[in-house]
């Protein structure tokens, strides 16, 4: 799976290390976990189309959205933002939370 940014940024992570994912329509956001990597993608649309075909391993790049002026009616999902972290860093923020 190819995580394209709006700076340029490219991750892959390999869909063998992918342990659990979920999604949460209050967000909305999916998120998943490769193996010690978090990744969080937010945006709308995510639910049906994005999650099912994460969930069967047809989903070959992610890449979050240029412009505000592409979240439009005719784009049925939208990717607004796409987060990761690290196990390390994401203990670092769960010890500052407490």
């Amino acid at each position: 799976l190819e995580l394209k940014m709006r700076d340029g940024l490219r991750i892959c992570l390999s869909y063998t290390d992918l342990m659990w994912f979920s999604y949460a329509p209050e967000g909305p956001t999916i998120d998943l976990e490769f193996g010690g990597i978090f990744v969080t993608i937010k945006g709308r649309g995510l639910g049906e189309a994005l999650f099912n075909h994460i969930k069967q391993k047809r989903v070959a790049w992610i890449k979050e959205a240029d412009t505000e002026m592409q979240d439009h009616p005719g784009n049925a999902t939208f990717i607004e933002e796409i987060t990761f972290l690290t196990k390390q860093e994401e203990a670092g923020q769960q010890e500052e939370a407490a």
